[in-house]
């Protein structure tokens, strides 16, 4: 997944926010200076297991570091290592099909990839195919538009 740039600006406000530079970040999250540096830049991709990292490092929830604004109801109840899960397969897929979404739709679909994991028990590999299928759609759909 290449990195967004709505994700890099904010992971360099998490950090000033805490009071961390990115490369205590870095070390923090047991990621290399020159490795975060190329995720923050946009040069590198995500991975879901860098993003949990991040997220401990900064003791933040995925949704502050993607910049992500969700009902705060839904928060409350929220598994955040699912969500960043959903988030992360979300934004993957988006890239691999070339869809881009605004940053309000995001929220949206990642709430829906979450309430559709969570009602059917869905694995790893199962929500990372569905958050492919959603994108599919959201491809067609937006095409049709087009044409």
């Amino acid at each position: 997944m290449k990195t967004k740039p709505i994700l890099r600006h904010r992971i360099k406000e998490v950090c000033k926010e805490r009071g961390i530079s990115v490369r205590e970040l870095a070390r923090l999250a047991k990621i290399s200076s020159s490795e975060l540096d190329r995720i923050v830049s946009g040069k590198k991709p995500l991975s879901l297991k860098q993003t949990m990292m991040i997220c401990g490092a900064l003791n933040a929830n995925s949704y502050e570091i993607f910049g992500l604004k969700f009902d705060k109801k839904l928060i409350n109840d929220l598994d955040d290592v699912l969500l960043g899960s959903a988030t992360v397969w979300l934004a993957e897929s988006c890239d691999l099909y070339k869809v881009k979404l605004s940053q309000s739709e995001y929220p949206h679909w990642i709430s829906f990839i979450y309430k559709e994991v969570v009602s059917r028990n869905l694995n790893g590999y199962e929500t990372h195919e569905l958050a492919k299928t959603v994108v599919k759609v959201i491809e067609q759909v937006k095409r049709r538009g087009r044409n």
